[in-house]
């Protein structure tokens, strides 16, 4: 009387194992492929973060140098006017 209940468990519970191991298989591979996107979307953000910096660095610098220039040909310039004028 109690082996055919406790042998149709088994293979019921043994069906459902196999079940949630491919329905955990599944979440498992999203996961890891959410975990992939994930990073590759962090490492974008910051590349762009980077690239960002690194252009805007390169204006300030290049202002800095065009009002240096600025600044020595002023100084030409008043120097030739101040010997013109002699």
């Amino acid at each position: 009387l109690f082996r055919k209940p406790i042998l149709i468990y088994i293979f019921a519970s043994i069906k459902n194992m196999s079940k949630k191991n491919t329905l955990f298989a599944q979440i498992k591979q999203r996961l890891s492929a959410f975990r992939i996107f994930s990073y590759l979307r962090e490492l974008s953000v910051v590349m762009i973060g980077v690239l960002a910096t690194l252009a805007i660095t390169n204006t300030i610098t290049e202002r800095g140098k065009q009002a240096e220039i600025r600044e020595i040909f002023s100084l030409i310039d008043l120097e030739l006017k101040k010997i013109c004028r002699k």
